[in-house]
């Protein structure tokens, strides 16, 4: 939903592909240390680079519903 409403802002082409490409890529790298049995410390920090670009995108649509940007 945050990447939807996100797209919504009419961000510019170059930073929605670099947060949904960078959301998907974290995601899968923590599957994949998860399907491997990584460390924890690994997974969590796949974990949180695609939390803080989810935490971005949606401050930036917050943002944009109050006319900020």
């Amino acid at each position: 939903v945050a990447g939807f409403l996100f797209t919504l802002t009419n961000p510019s082409l170059l930073l929605a592909q670099a947060l949904l490409y960078g959301y998907v890529a974290s995601r899968l790298a923590h599957f994949l240390a998860y399907l491997t049995a990584q460390t924890h410390d690994m997974r969590a920090t796949f974990w949180t680079i695609g939390s803080l670009i989810l935490i971005f995108m949606t401050g930036n649509v917050l943002l944009a519903a109050l006319g900020v940007v």
